[in-house]
């Protein structure tokens, strides 16, 4: 899998068409997954690039109350790699990085990385505060031609697959049910 770095992105970097999807994915857990294979899916069908775009640990450092990954940078790109994705674009974290406009952050997405499709799951946000959401994505996506999917959340036993209940589970104890769900 080809690693780019967010801020030295070139247009030859990518082929015609990527299909995309956007996230921390800070432990690739059930919920990833049903992503994943959407992306992996749609890039087949319409003979697309599939690519992760994510960050690297620095979102974790940035923030004193953050939690600390639940897997590994290195076991998270590997299981993307084994999983069929061709590149990842990999961003550090920075100030600037959190106050960019979401809409801006997928112009680059479009105008540098080809984005042809966009996957995410139906509670995605991006950008400065988390302000761009599911219809001002739709809304881009339609504006640009670009294809679309948002995947309703995986739920297990009555809740949504998620760090948040992963780390919940092994702050209990339960750490086979929290291994279950990262398998």
């Amino acid at each position: 899998m080809k690693l780019l770095n967010w801020n030295s992105l070139k247009k030859s970097d990518f082929p015609e068409k990527t299909c995309l999807t956007i996230g921390v994915f800070d432990g690739i857990h059930m919920g990833h997954k049903k992503l994943f294979e959407k992306v992996l899916s749609e890039s087949r069908e319409q003979k697309m690039s599939p690519g992760l775009v994510t960050f690297s640990d620095s979102i974790f450092t940035m923030f004193k109350s953050a939690d600390k990954p639940l897997q590994s940078l290195e076991e998270r790109l590997s299981a993307a790699e084994k999983m069929g994705f061709e590149f990842c674009i990999l961003i550090d974290f920075t100030p600037a990085i959190a106050a960019t406009d979401g809409i801006e952050f997928l112009s680059v997405l479009k105008d540098i990385c080809n984005l042809s499709y966009l996957v995410e799951g139906e509670d995605f946000r991006l950008g400065d505060g988390g302000r761009t959401g599911k219809k001002e994505i739709e809304s881009f996506c339609r504006d640009n031609g670009i294809g679309f999917s948002f995947i309703p959340p995986v739920i297990f036993e009555g809740q949504r697959i998620s760090s948040t209940l992963i780390r919940k589970l092994i702050k209990v104890g339960d750490v086979k049910t929290a291994e279950y769900l990262l398998s």
